[in-house]
């Protein structure tokens, strides 16, 4: 299939392309239970907020011939999350779910009604979690141009060693409607079974999430060890 574009103006040769509109939907809106008292994604993390990291890795992702839109569910539009992220990446889109509770599904609906609500298409959604501080800009490129390369019809996602799909994912548009429905705890894994997909393994590192506060003491030691900067006795992320 070729790439995808959109034509405006004119007649066939006037016409010009218009880069892939991609959605990058954050899920910041989980209720941090097993961390304590304190939300895990307002934790600093080389200098930000866990909740920014992850974001501001994105924003700086590009990809030739894709245009890239941020959005993050958040609990609601004045908690310190959504402050947080309003403060360092100004130009995103913030949706307030106040169904948050219910589960992960609520907050998966809410994030694509809201890009369906845009006046423009997009050929797809990039729908990430923000606990993972090993997720690298470069990894979502090579995420969003596999799609972008596959005609943006394949669903796009991280694979664990065993070949588990994890996320992030990227989304086709012809799944919107079903990821929409979605609610309560239902994730969107349970829809990569029937799916064309992709699968781009991906390390221990890069998918080790942060739910609890030893977990991120143990990134942190991990990334002073990877950094030089540390004492070389503390364990590996795993």
């Amino acid at each position: 299939m070729t790439q995808p574009e959109t034509l405006v103006g004119g007649s066939s040769q006037q016409q010009r392309r218009q880069p892939a509109r991609v959605a990058v939907i954050a899920l910041a809106a989980g209720a941090s239970r097993r961390f304590g008292h304190a939300d895990k994604l307002l934790a600093p993390v080389e200098g930000v907020p866990l909740a920014v990291r992850i974001l501001r890795e994105i924003s700086g992702v590009s990809v030739e011939g894709v245009t890239m839109e941020l959005f993050a569910v958040v609990p609601d539009l004045c908690g310190g999350v959504a402050q947080a992220l309003r403060s360092h990446t100004p130009s995103i889109a913030l949706v307030p779910n106040p169904r948050h509770a219910e589960g992960m599904g609520t907050s998966l609906a809410a994030g694509i009604v809201a890009l369906e609500a845009k006046s423009h298409p997009f050929v797809g959604a990039i729908i990430t979690p923000c606990d993972l501080p090993g997720l690298t800009g470069g990894r979502i490129g090579q995420m969003v141009a596999a799609f972008l390369g596959a005609g943006c019809d394949r669903v796009v996602h991280l694979a664990t060693a065993d070949g588990t799909p994890v996320s992030p994912m990227v989304w086709p548009r012809c799944y919107f409607p079903r990821l929409s429905a979605l609610g309560g705890d239902q994730g969107a894994r349970r829809l990569v079974a029937g799916a064309s997909t992709i699968a781009l393994p991906a390390s221990a590192e890069e998918l080790a999430d942060i739910d609890t506060a030893e977990d991120l003491a143990r990134y942190e030691r991990a990334a002073a060890v990877k950094s030089g900067n540390g004492d070389t006795s503390g364990p590996d992320v795993a």
